[in-house]
């Protein structure tokens, strides 16, 4: 998503909506009615939903409050999200006079550190998460020992390691070598070997190795040529190994003889599969991406079986079909979460049921031995960043950029008020969340759309500003929270390809139509048609300056000749009546910008040099174009400018970086039977 950021204006003080007709309600049958969407429906967000407004409408009644807190640190852990930890820290931080529920919040926590099993339900246990001591960005699939107490796995510089999840020990078993990438490695079931492939990427050609762990001698057991296989699982008796290969091809691998049997074609290659723990079928998901049915089959060969088809539009999540230990269910995954089907001689022999829920794109590893199951969290986040500025002179600070603490992990856009006490954050989804810097509380508001995002500068003070867009019309409007009463309301009919921005009063919208090699910017009252044309051609993603008087432009080209000429970029200012153009920067790669609160400086995130991946924030004052210096991001991917807080004194951005976690779900076929 390409954003443009403009400053939110929001209330010091709000309270969420509740549901409709809670208002008649009291708080306790409202708590009542919560209750019963958790323990009774199981609907759990709607149950969150109401212990929320609970907790915000009814903050006086501290019994009440606690006790709303508790049930929903509840649902979020059966839902396997963090947020239940947040919860139960709450309670114990803000409300002491309730030791009964204090005393359970404190216990849940304990449960939650320990990975500990409560009442026969579900736990949830991170084990390791991607930072600077842990490198993992290369692999996918961290494959768990059978004792679950090791994982392989090929890090980004393709060398093979195993790590102990309980001491953090690390060994080195295959080091990286020149053209050489090493893929996934597989534990055998005594967990005393393991099978991993190799490639040569000058030749394409590859190999299948076991690595002993006792001696630490490896073993080619296949030439593969130019199938380049990838393993998936390895037989409980040692004899096979099931592979896919860049040609969407499952194979079966004796490792006796070295004969590979074609299984299935449609097979696409990141898919999970395995083996029955008898070893006579396979499991597998066959057919384009996003289309795929699993499917038992035979091994020897013989009829196959579908049990589970993708579900629509599931692009960024796989089946990856995976039996259990006892060989009763097999796994797998859609978008909702991680689904479990019974299966008997080779066929499905019930219906499947939900089992552990989570709408985070995930990967399944293998199976615990506690019932549940190994998975990596795979995705790519936002992490947003501010870069603190003296408010007087435009310049930035020398230290480096902070994360902005307690942020929301779905967030891709965020705004400051302009007394700079809150913080409204908005994704791809239906809410807006604002964080309270003096209280740490995060309230969300679902505000009926399909998708928001850009929270906009304005000049009610209990009002939001936020773009809609609706990816059926392709049309985006800007709507209006309310967020004393939770109401919205819309500006203007929705508009097609338009891009806004406004002055801090909220009087003036700049708006931009068309796409960027014809696109048309225009200013003028909120809502109206009157706008005058300030700027057309290609641009990047222009924007009004706090008084409406002005508005910055990015374009390509037009730059100075040392920052490329044609082939760089240049930031202009253009007054809102277009009688004056002004450039002020060249640079190679300037890609956003945004205004401070007076509208006397700008901050913009540019390339160091040409063809190089490094960037800077860089800070211009708007009318003389003096540089007031610039903070070294480095390289950074994804990365881009949000905001100017409302008291000058920070910069805020996003930069896109990997996400990995590691996890163990255990009591996943008692919790869920």
């Amino acid at each position: 998503m390409k954003t443009i950021t403009v400053v939110l204006v929001c209330a010091a003080a709000f309270l969420v909506l509740c549901p409709t007709g809670a208002l008649a309600q009291s708080g306790e049958e409202l708590f009542q009615k919560a209750v019963q969407l958790e323990t009774v429906k199981g609907e759990l967000e709607q149950a969150i939903g109401v212990y929320k407004s609970i907790i915000n409408k009814y903050a006086s009644d501290q019994p009440l409050a606690a006790k709303s807190l508790l049930h929903m640190g509840r649902c979020y852990e059966k839902l396997g999200k963090e947020e239940a930890t947040k919860a139960y820290e709450r309670i114990i931080k803000e409300y002491a006079s309730q030791p009964d529920v204090v005393a359970e919040a404190r216990a849940r926590l304990a449960a939650l550190a320990a990975g500990a099993k409560v009442g026969g339900g579900l736990t949830a246990q991170k084990l390791l998460s991607r930072n600077g001591n842990f490198d993992y960005d290369g692999s996918w699939i961290l494959t768990p020992s059978p004792d679950g107490h090791w994982i392989a796995y090929t890090n980004s510089k393709d060398e093979l390691r195993i790590r102990n999840l309980e001491s953090g020990e690390e060994k080195e078993l295959v080091p990286a070598e020149p053209q050489v990438e090493n893929g996934t490695a597989l534990w055998s079931a005594d967990g005393k070997r393991l099978a991993y492939g190799r490639l040569d990427s000058k030749t394409k050609h590859g190999t299948i190795e076991i690595l002993d762990l006792v001696s630490g001698k490896s073993t080619t057991v296949l030439n593969s040529g130019e199938m380049q296989l990838d393993m998936r699982d390895w037989s409980r008796d040692g004899r096979f190994l099931l592979c896919t290969d860049r040609q969407n091809t499952l194979h079966v691998v004796n490792i006796e003889d070295g004969t590979v049997s074609t299984l299935s074609d449609s097979v696409w290659w990141p898919q999970r599969a395995s083996f029955s723990p008898d070893g006579r079928f396979v499991t597998y998901a066959s057919g384009p991406h996003g289309q795929e049915t699993a499917y038992i089959e035979p091994i020897t060969g013989g009829p196959r079986h579908s049990f589970a088809k993708a579900q629509e539009n599931q692009s960024n999540s796989y089946l990856h079909p995976l039996w259990s230990p006892d060989g009763s269910e097999i796994a797998y995954q859609q978008p909702d979460g991680i689904w479990l089907v019974p299966v008997k001689n080779g066929e499905a022999s019930g219906p499947a049921r939900l089992a552990y829920k989570t709408s985070t794109d995930r990967w399944i590893c293998g199976w615990a031995a506690s019932g549940g199951f190994y998975l990596t969290y795979v995705d790519e986040k936002s992490v947003p960043y501010m870069v603190t500025v003296d408010p007087t002179t435009g310049k930035p600070s020398t230290a480096a950029p902070e994360t902005i603490p307690d942020a929301p992990q779905d967030a891709t856009d965020f705004a400051w008020t302009p007394d700079a006490r809150h913080i409204a954050y908005t994704g791809w989804e239906d809410k807006i969340k604002v964080y309270s810097i003096d209280t740490k509380i995060m309230t969300e508001y679902n505000v009926g759309r399909r998708i928001c995002y850009r929270p906009s500068r304005s000049g009610g003070a209990r009002e939001v500003y936020f773009e809609v867009g609706d990816p059926a019309t392709r049309k985006s409007n800007v709507s209006v929270l309310d967020i004393e009463s939770g109401k919205t309301r819309d500006l203007f009919p929705p508009m097609q390809k338009f891009i806004f921005s406004f002055s801090s009063d909220g009087q003036r919208m700049l708006a931009v139509k068309g796409s960027q090699t014809g696109a048309e910017v225009t200013v003028g009252r909120v809502g109206g048609t009157d706008g005058r044309l300030i700027a057309s051609g290609k641009m990047g993603f222009p924007e009004l300056s706090p008084k409406g008087d002005r508005a910055l432009i990015i374009r390509k080209g037009e730059a100075t000749p040392e920052c490329g000429g044609a082939n760089g970029f240049s930031l202009w200012v253009v007054a809102s009546d277009s009688s004056a153009t002004r450039r002020i920067a060249s640079a190679w790669g300037i890609s956003t910008a945004v205004w401070d609160p007076t509208g006397r400086f700008i901050a913009y995130l540019a390339q160091t040099d040409s063809g190089v991946h490094t960037r800077d924030l860089r800070f211009v004052d708007a009318t003389s174009g003096d540089q007031m210096g610039n903070v070294l991001l480095g390289e950074s991917t994804g990365v881009r400018l949000t905001d100017w807080s409302g008291d000058g004194r920070h910069v805020g951005f996003y930069t896109t970086e990997p996400w990995r976690e590691y996890w163990v779900i255990g009591n996943l076929q008692e919790g869920g039977k």
